[in-house]
């Protein structure tokens, strides 16, 4: 599994949060997404074989300028739950 963070360009809101985090969590091969509005990034845990630009595309498509940030990997199910920022 893969954690991919997003830097959203400018300012969102909640509302825009939540359809961000909605589209994310709707893309085939992602297991939980989330959008922090105050700090303008997103998050996606996605399968291993799931390319960084497909997900940033969705982003992309609500409207919202973006760019992938950071892409690691988690080896297991306690350390996706420890850096999940939600």
């Amino acid at each position: 599994m893969k954690k991919i963070t997003m830097s959203i360009d400018g300012k969102i809101n909640e509302k825009k949060a939540m359809e961000i985090r909605t589209s994310l969590n709707d893309l085939s091969g992602v297991v939980a997404a989330d959008v922090a509005a105050l700090d303008a990034k997103a998050y996606a845990y996605a399968g291993d074989k799931l390319n960084p630009e497909t997900v940033l595309k969705k982003v992309i498509e609500t409207g919202s300028g973006a760019s992938v940030v950071k892409e690691e990997y988690i080896n297991d199910l306690d350390e996706f739950k420890s850096n999940r920022p939600f």
